[in-house]
């Protein structure tokens, strides 16, 4: 047996060992003993690995057991603050919170505003490849495609770190994951909003879009760098406000973004567009999964945006990408193969499809009178189960529930600001498509 291969199998069945020993100590209450026991696969080089996340967990019962609150604590931030275990992290959670702990103890030391200030320190210095090691998503795709991987992308960069720091949000939970900072650039000509989503893998923010905020332009003049980079062009405070009234204008926003990962992704994979929106999320070509939800301007109902697969970067021009889910006042929001996006009428949707042999689905538009009583009481009896004590309870709930699809989105909106945060942050996840 290959030598390396036989100290990495010792060392795993050392841990095994451990972590059971470890577990009849807790079952028996003998918390000393299980810390002990434990605390040698914490001590490992094992961070990151389930055995390491597992010896936490059971690590906070144990002081728990002992009626050591602040160590039990200690031990869950740890365990929290890594990329742990989707149904490991609910349960941990729930244990933090019994035990007193604050949500927010949870966030990276570093604000947003310290980002910001550390992002704008690498511009100063000529550092573009350190600043670009801090965005993310949308914000790293828009300077990938400008400045290249080096990340010099001048004149961009001068236009992007003027301003001055406005309101910095935080949310409650870091769970929710974003955080927003405003920028009031150029004496109050440009305002924009910065968005922030949390690496869970290093606890630290990283900035993910910086867009103009509509809602608080102030006579907006052409600029060059910044036109070119976020694709908008409002020319004074009335037109922009009418451009944020308009909810085709959002939805026509997220098709854009989503045109720009798909032409990423064909730069990486031979001129192929994504097979569907799951690559361009797991390839981080837009891991934002709101940019996938269409609302409807007629209704406000939400779905996801269609997409077209098979397509490429040699695909006529007059092809489309993606499409919104069904028409709102005959019309429909599409994106093209060259990345622009448009609203057309139902007619030409359907026209346009034909000739390029898209058999777009059909997604009907769900009203809570019209889903049976009998599957109202399913959906919200799946609901409560997900906060069920049983792992394998709350996964199977969530499964169904994002199974049936748009079908029992009327019935979710009711659970959007529930009591249970676990509730509340589920309902909303799978109300965004995640």
């Amino acid at each position: 047996m290959n030598l390396l291969v036989a100290l990495t199998l010792s060392a795993l069945i050392s841990i095994s060992g451990w972590l059971n020993e470890g577990l009849k100590a807790l079952e028996r209450k003998d918390y000393d003993a299980a810390i002990a026991s434990l605390s040698k696969i914490t001590k490992e080089n094992s961070a990151g690995t389930k055995f390491y996340e597992m010896a936490l967990f059971y690590k906070a019962q144990a002081y728990q057991g002992k009626g050591d609150k602040d160590k039990a604590l200690a031990e869950l931030t740890a365990l929290l603050k890594g990329e742990c275990g989707k149904d490991l992290r609910v349960d941990a959670k729930k244990l933090f919170v019994e035990l007193g702990g604050k949500p927010e103890k949870l966030f990276p030391e570093e604000s947003p505003k310290k980002v910001w200030e550390k992002y704008k320190e690498f511009v100063a210095q000529g550092e573009g490849k350190k600043a670009l090691e801090i965005t993310t998503g949308e914000l790293k795709s828009s300077i990938l495609k400008f400045a290249g991987n080096e990340g010099s992308f001048e004149p961009f960069a001068k236009e992007l770190v003027k301003g001055d720091v406005g309101i910095e949000k935080i949310p409650d939970d870091p769970e929710e994951g974003e955080a927003t900072l405003e920028i009031n650039n150029v004496a109050g000509r440009f305002v924009f909003k910065m968005r922030f989503v949390l690496d869970k893998e290093f606890n630290r923010w990283l900035i993910s879009s910086y867009k103009p905020d509509f809602e608080k332009m102030h006579a907006v003049e052409d600029n060059g760098p910044l036109i070119r980079l976020f694709g908008v062009q409002p020319v004074n405070a009335q037109s922009a406000r009418v451009e944020k009234k308009r909810d085709t204008t959002s939805n026509i926003s997220k098709l854009k973004q989503i045109g720009l990962g798909c032409r990423m992704y064909s730069q990486e994979h031979k001129e192929n567009f994504p097979a569907n929106f799951d690559e361009l999320i797991t390839g981080g070509y837009l891991e934002n999964k709101d940019m996938y939800v269409w609302i409807s301007p007629e209704d406000g109902s939400k779905d996801k945006f269609i997409y077209c697969p098979g397509l490429t970067e040699n695909s006529s021009v007059d092809f489309m990408a993606a499409a919104a889910p069904r028409p709102a006042n005959g019309k429909r929001d599409v994106l093209y193969t060259d990345g622009h996006a448009a609203t057309i009428t139902e007619e030409e949707f359907q026209k346009t499809a034909k000739e390029q042999g898209w058999k777009a689905p059909a997604v009907a538009r769900f009203a809570k009178k019209d889903i049976p009583e009998e599957k109202q009481k399913l959906i919200r009896e799946l609901v409560a189960k997900i906060a069920d004590p049983k792992a394998e309870v709350r996964q199977d709930a969530k499964k169904k529930l994002r199974e049936m699809g748009a079908e029992a989105y009327p019935i979710l909106e009711e659970f959007t600001n529930h009591a249970d945060p676990e509730i509340k942050l589920e309902v909303r996840n799978i109300l965004k498509g995640k």
